[in-house]
């Protein structure tokens, strides 16, 4: 009798040990499976259209090793998480220094990284002007109909009526200008590519629009914005 009871004891520590083994794997294979996720990066020019990469180099910054096998186009999967530091080729291959460089967090199961480039890459002698605007650069616009003037508070002044444009693309800064009584503005800065056009009275969104600005340093006809289009309600996120 004792023997037998002996080996049940045995036996229920075996299975209390098989248990805990178990457990420990299914632990250890579950934070294994949420410390990666996958990345997808997206190359865009300056207008937001796609630049056709492929990856070249996806290396964690701690351990150096390089993920690049984990790619099949410019989406990995299963890449730990951490830093990486990673290049990518141009197709086709264009000029050989135009490898295109960009660092990325990988913390969460999907992690996006949009990347910003020149879709043309220019020699310093393909090169033609610096950039700089002639003195007389103007880009001329008009709102119709010019929005009406609320009614002021006793004390207040007169609301103004300012458009913001905002690069949808660029890193660049938010230009705004004021609106005259006319409805007529001017931007006394060349601008390229993808805008939000944002028309503002006072502190009320009026209108918003998409604007295309693809004159380089010759100033265009005067474009007018239209503000028929419905009114902008402000959403609050709470």
């Amino acid at each position: 009798m004792r023997l037998c009871g002996t080996r049940s004891r045995v036996m229920r520590g075996c299975c209390a040990l098989a248990t805990l083994i178990a457990a420990a794997c299914f632990l250890q294979i579950a934070a294994s499976a949420q410390s990666a996720g996958d990345v997808t990066i997206r190359v865009i020019d300056e207008n937001g259209r796609t630049i056709d990469c492929g990856v070249a180099t996806f290396v964690n910054v701690d351990s150096r090793e390089d993920f690049r096998s984990h790619f099949e186009g410019l989406r990995g999967t299963h890449i730990p998480y951490g830093t990486y530091l990673y290049s990518l080729w141009r197709r086709p291959p264009s000029d050989p220094g135009a490898v295109i460089e960009g660092r990325v967090e990988v913390r969460m199961a999907e992690t996006l990284s949009i990347v910003k480039a020149q879709r043309l890459v220019l020699s310093r002698a393909q090169f033609a002007f610096d950039g700089r605007a002639p003195r007389d650069f103007v880009i001329r616009g008009r709102l119709e109909p010019m929005p009406a003037m609320p009614p002021t508070m006793p004390g207040w002044g007169e609301e103004l009526t300012w458009i913001r444009l905002s690069p949808l693309m660029g890193d660049g800064p938010n230009l705004d200008v004021e609106v005259e009584a006319s409805g007529e503005f001017c931007l006394h800065r060349p601008l390229w590519g993808s805008y939000l056009l944002t028309v503002n009275r006072g502190t009320r969104i009026v209108c918003v629009q998409p604007v295309e600005f693809q004159q380089g340093l010759r100033a265009p006809k005067p474009f007018v914005v239209s503000l028929s289009c419905p009114h902008v309600e402000t959403m609050y996120v709470q």
